[in-house]
């Protein structure tokens, strides 16, 4: 099986979300990681016209790997082929923490309160920095739930 881990998030920032995510296969099967898409959901309140940028900060190698598509409502995240695969098997390693942020390009105020967002993982009641499972951010396998819970409102799978 396939999961996600998320770390906490304290930055509650209206112009970017920062977010920190791991995927991990606790599977007994490699799965290429061109079949994972994931949907980090938000809940931003003020439109701009300004196109939405995803940044990774690290780890640096994933970035001509990743693709992003933004919607009113989420991220998605997808993998090109040159990503690999999740082994077998791998409880702790997995694709390594994608630290990352999206924002709009001119940096205009747009989302209200992160804390708000559907994927915001709180830093309250103990949680740690490091990644542990989160069900509010959505991995999908072939455009088939595979891990998490999908907001009442959620849009048709990929």
């Amino acid at each position: 099986m396939v999961q996600l881990q998320q770390k906490c998030q304290s930055d509650t920032s209206m112009q970017a979300v920062t977010v920190t995510i791991k995927v991990i296969n606790n599977g007994n099967m490699s799965v290429a990681l061109s079949r994972v898409t994931i949907r980090y959901w938000f809940s931003h309140m003020i439109t701009t016209t300004s196109t939405p940028v995803l940044e990774i900060d690290s780890p640096a190698a994933y970035k001509p790997w990743v693709k992003a598509t933004f919607t009113d409502d989420y991220l998605q995240l997808g993998f090109v082929a040159a990503a690999g695969s999740l082994y077998p098997f791998d409880t702790t390693t997995g694709t390594g923490e994608l630290q990352m942020r999206f924002h709009p390009a001119d940096y205009f105020n747009w989302n209200t309160s992160q804390t708000d967002d559907y994927s915001y993982r709180p830093c309250s009641g103990g949680a740690g920095t490091i990644p542990i499972v989160w069900m509010k951010t959505i991995l999908y396998i072939d455009g088939v739930l595979a891990w998490g819970t999908e907001p009442a409102t959620a849009a048709p799978a990929p």
